[in-house]
């Protein structure tokens, strides 16, 4: 059934699907897509609280040394990391 529906944008789906079908495609698709749709969803208002965590697990899994350094010595980025680790 859900094979027969028709696919939508990706700048129309909400941010859990966002979120879940990068993930999910991950692995078939280059793991740079996966890292901007996170990247996408953690610079809008509200995204899932995983998302800071499943981005850097993909970081570390595929060896993206070079932009989680970036990431994690940007200054905009430091409400992201204090929300994250203190709901953890």
């Amino acid at each position: 059934m859900l094979g027969r529906m028709p696919s939508r944008l990706e700048e129309d789906l909400d941010a859990v699907t966002l979120h879940n079908q990068a993930l999910f495609h991950v692995d078939q698709q280059p793991v740079s897509a996966a890292l901007a749709k996170l990247h996408f969803l953690l610079r809008q208002q509200s995204f899932p609280a995983e998302t800071f965590e499943n981005l850097l697990l993909l970081y570390t899994k595929y060896d993206v040394r070079d932009r989680r350094a970036v990431f994690f010595l940007a200054p905009t980025n430091s409400f992201v990391r204090t929300a994250s680790f203190e709901n953890s």
